[in-house]
């Protein structure tokens, strides 16, 4: 999601709200609590500090009440299970302390190496021109304009439109009730086709590139489509495509030096030692 906060970071707050429950005082509560479950009440800064700076301005409302009904489910779970003395268990203990580090040590290196990593455009299209024959369409994919709406009276006016001359984007722009996509004309954007209903990927598969259906009854209502760009599996993928995946590789890379860059001069300082099955293990060459 462009605008909203990463799935993968949603399941990972809701985690740390079971995992670690609240920076809140059990006598009486904070000033700033938004949820307390018995004693123990989640504040404005926890819930600050657990999401993630890039996140914080792009974080909806309806996205903060869905983080405090998954702290009050967890809260709930929590304290029961301090309750059954889970919290004393040996394995448990153990992964949390394991999470703390893990945690710690993210929060160290993102300091070390905030604004160290910087990847200029020459950077990202020499890459792409050195490396072309590694990027390639993985599978097969289409990308789909559609116009949507609920019931037939809308879908008679597009096709009513289109009889008038107007263009697909204009038209969806006008007539299609799905939001997300009206604004851009329509466009959804490229979609693998193995991932498309039955109903949409037979005409998908039957229409010419800008050629545009008639309407398809679907069980959410009814939809015209167009296919505006295919790719075939094995094809070589266009500089435009290849970019993002080009800077996360670089961005790796890179980042992936600067540490090797920390932990070479702290290791020549620390004794080291491995045994038994482990004791070939070593670090490796900073490169």
């Amino acid at each position: 999601m462009k605008n909203g906060i990463p799935p993968q970071i949603i399941l990972l707050l809701t985690l740390l709200f079971g995992v670690w429950g609240c920076g809140g005082e059990k006598a009486s509560r904070p000033k700033d609590s938004i949820a307390c479950v018995g004693g123990e009440c989640l504040t404005e800064r926890d819930l600050e500090y657990r999401i993630p700076e890039a996140y914080r301005e792009k974080i909806t409302l309806e996205e903060k009440k869905g983080y405090v009904r998954s702290w009050i489910e967890n809260e709930i779970l929590y304290q029961e299970a301090k309750n059954e003395r889970f919290d004393q268990d040996k394995r448990i203990q153990s992964l949390l302390n394991q999470r703390i580090r893990e945690t710690i040590v993210q929060e160290f290196v993102e300091a070390k190496l905030k604004d160290k990593i910087r990847i200029s455009p020459d950077e990202v299209e020499r890459y792409f021109q050195q490396n072309q024959t590694r990027f390639v369409w993985e599978d097969n994919f289409v990308r789909i304009s559609h116009i949507f709406t609920k019931g037939t009276p809308g879908i008679s006016l597009a096709e009513v439109m289109f009889k008038q001359g107007n263009k697909f984007e204009d038209v969806a722009s006008q007539i299609s009730e799905d939001e997300r996509t009206k604004r851009n004309g329509g466009d959804i954007g490229l979609v693998r086709v193995g991932d498309l209903s039955l109903e949409i990927s037979d005409y998908v598969l039957k229409l010419k590139t800008n050629e545009i259906s008639s309407p398809i009854h679907t069980s959410y209502g009814y939809e015209i489509i167009k296919v505006t760009d295919r790719k075939q599996k094995g094809d070589p993928q266009e500089f435009e495509w290849a970019k993002e995946q080009i800077v996360n590789i670089l961005t790796s890379e890179y980042r992936q030096r600067e540490i090797d860059k920390i932990i070479k001069p702290l290791s020549e300082k620390m004794i080291i030692k491995t045994f038994d099955w482990a004791s070939d293990v070593t670090l490796n060459e900073t490169k």
